[in-house]
C-alpha cells in the first residue's frame, strides 16, 4: 500500500513540474494519477482535486486555466435542533476547468461562527458581572487591610516624630508618677485621720 501511495506522488509530483515544458506530457501523467486512483479504490485526499483536472489531466493555474468560485447551502430547519434554531450553512468550491468545462466540488464545511447566540451572549455577560463582582470585593478587602495598616503606621510615624523629647517626656512622666507614689505626702497622712 505504500509502495501505491509513493508511486501516485510520484506522478503527481511529474505532472505539476512537466506542465511548464510540456502540458500535454503533464496532461498523461495526471490522468494516469487519477486512472491508478480509481483502479486502487484509494481514498484521494480533497486538498489534491485542487492540483489538476479528474476529467482531462490537465494541471490547474487559477486565473488561467482555472476558475474557482464558492456555494453555499441555503440554511434548513432541521428536526434534531431546539425549535427556532438553524442549521450552519455548508459551504464549497466550485472548480471549473476552463480546458474542457468540467466542474469538480471540493467541500470546506460549516464556516466558524462569527456571532454567538443570545444564550451564549447571556451566559458570557452573567460571568463577566460575576468576576466583576469578585474583583470589587477582593478590593473592598484590601481597602479594609489597608486602612487598618495605616493607622498602625500613622501612629509609629508619630513616635518617630516625636523621637528623642518622646522617650524623655515618657521617662519623665514615669519618674513624676514614682516619686508621687512613694513619697509621703501632709495630705495623705491627714486624709487618713
Amino acid at each position: 500500500m505504500d509502495s501505491r501511495r509513493q508511486q501516485l506522488q510520484y506522478l503527481l509530483n511529474i505532472s505539476v513540474s512537466t506542465y511548464s515544458v510540456s502540458p500535454s506530457l503533464s496532461s498523461h501523467y495526471l490522468r494516469k494519477f487519477y486512472a491508478l486512483i480509481e483502479e486502487w479504490d484509494i481514498q484521494l485526499d480533497p486538498s489534491t482535486s485542487l492540483t489538476g483536472c479528474s476529467k482531462c489531466g490537465s494541471v490547474f493555474i487559477l486565473g488561467k486555466n482555472a476558475s474557482v468560485r464558492t456555494h453555499s447551502h441555503h440554511r434548513k430547519e432541521r428536526l434534531d435542533l431546539p425549535k427556532g434554531q438553524l442549521a450552519r450553512m455548508e459551504t464549497e468550491w466550485l472548480i471549473v476547468c476552463n480546458v474542457c468545462g468540467y466542474t469538480s466540488e471540493l467541500s470546506i464545511g460549516a464556516p466558524a461562527r462569527i456571532h454567538k447566540s443570545r444564550a451564549a451572549l447571556l451566559a458570557s455577560e452573567a460571568a463577566k458581572t460575576r468576576k466583576i463582582q469578585e474583583v470589587n470585593t477582593q478590593h473592598a478587602s484590601l481597602d479594609n487591610t489597608k486602612t487598618s495598616r495605616n493607622t498602625k503606621g500613622r501612629q509609629r510615624q508619630k513616635l518617630r516624630t516625636s523621637g528623642l523629647n518622646g522617650i524623655l517626656a515618657k521617662k519623665k512622666e514615669r519618674e513624676a508618677e514614682s516619686k508621687s507614689s512613694s513619697s509621703l505626702n501632709l495630705s495623705d497622712f491627714m486624709s487618713t485621720i
